[in-house]
């Protein structure tokens, strides 16, 4: 009977230690709790493709000092699934567009987006799932178009994660780069 108890309160503390997503909800025009067209998203920045379910819908600042893409869902290419907002280009060998949308207004709804400081990331937020040291194989991941042996920029040092731990079975994810102690890019995604 004692292992029992002893199973049972391993197993209350284990679940009570699953970590919820305290990231934020929203980036821009796009949030994880709503439904949002990609042809909503593309009308808010500019020129409107047609929709592709393998694209990256990607875009500049009018001045070339911000950078923006849009993906659409895996399942259903209509819906947005990531936007990634950054001040460094993150679209190689892709058509970019120039943005209508002023994209220094995208940021979350706590006011957090590019040049940020990163303590306001953590106070806003908490402590992240993770925080990593920011490597080749990540820009790779994150930067559309890569081809091996390019020479990419320095986009930051580190990478502040928030997402669900992986039993709540909850895929939203926001990252946030941080280069010099201020926030150089924006992810924020409903896929693991």
């Amino acid at each position: 009977m004692l292992n029992l108890a002893a199973t049972v309160l391993l197993l209350v503390v284990g679940f009570a230690g699953l970590l919820q997503y305290h990231g934020p909800k929203c980036l821009g025009p796009y949030c994880h709790d709503q439904h949002v067209p990609v042809g909503k998203i593309l009308q808010r920045l500019g020129p409107v493709p047609g929709i592709s379910p393998t694209s990256s819908y990607c875009y500049r600042s009018p001045d070339g000092a911000l950078f923006a893409y849009v993906e659409g869902d895996e399942q259903d290419p209509a819906d947005v699934d990531a936007v990634f907002i950054s001040d460094f280009p993150n679209c190689f060998h892709a058509p970019v567009r120039v943005s209508k949308a002023d994209l220094r207004t995208w940021t979350t709804r706590e006011g957090i987006g590019i040049g940020t400081a990163e303590d306001d990331v953590r106070e806003k937020y908490g402590r992240p799932a993770a925080d990593r040291k920011l490597g080749t194989e990540v820009l790779k991941l994150i930067l559309k178009g890569s081809r091996e042996g390019e020479q990419l920029k320095q986009i930051g040092e580190e990478r502040l994660i928030y997402a669900a731990s992986p039993g709540v079975g909850d895929l939203r994810v926001a990252e946030f780069g941080v280069r010099s102690g201020k926030v150089s890019y924006v992810l924020l995604s409903n896929r693991e």
